[in-house]
């Protein structure tokens, strides 16, 4: 049985992706390794083979996902790809079930965007973007600002809840091409 591992993101420049050892006795940490490879990274998912770590990033104004490789025995991440969200301010990275593809959200602007994921792990062109519409009675809420991204268990459907429209959006996923439709 491996050591159980904790992953800690810090919205900082270098080195801002921590993988630390959880110690069973006490539950205390230990840092194993801290990666660099991408700037700023904020919201991350690991894929299903725990092999590869998909993060949420914002270097410089662009606003990325990130691709990397996962070694869980040392810690050690490599950037593989990125792709733009299109969208500022993204918040929300999650893989489907079968790590053949993976969604996001941006916060201001209100999008969605959903990517196919190759076979080698690397993130393929945007599969579908969404710009939501609209807006609520309250004062923050004067349009659209997608800010959570879940995918049901069984991969079939992606939920996008939108603090500005007060609305959650289903939409199909249809994980092998990495595409959602509403």
């Amino acid at each position: 049985m491996s050591t159980p591992l904790l992953i800690v993101s810090s919205v900082i420049d270098e080195d801002g992706l921590s993988v630390f050892h959880v110690a069973d006795s006490d539950g205390r940490l230990e840092l194993v390794r801290q990666n660099g490879g991408v700037k700023q990274p904020f919201y991350f998912d690991v894929h299903p083979n725990g092999k590869m770590l998909y993060s949420i990033n914002d270097p410089d104004g662009e606003t990325l996902v990130a691709a990397m490789t996962f070694d869980r025995e040392s810690g050690a991440m490599e950037l593989i790809n990125q792709q733009s969200t299109q969208g500022p301010y993204p918040c929300y990275v999650e893989v489907d079930p079968t790590g053949k593809a993976i969604v996001a959200a941006n916060y201001n602007g209100g999008s969605v965007i959903s990517f196919p994921i190759e076979d080698s792990g690397a993130l393929g062109d945007a599969g579908t973007f969404i710009q939501h519409v609209g807006s609520s009675i309250g004062p923050r809420q004067g349009e659209a600002h997608a800010h959570c991204f879940k995918i049901s268990a069984d991969g079939r459907f992606a939920f996008a809840a939108d603090l500005g429209t007060d609305q959650v959006m289903i939409y199909a996923l249809d994980a092998a091409e990495g595409t959602l439709t509403h």
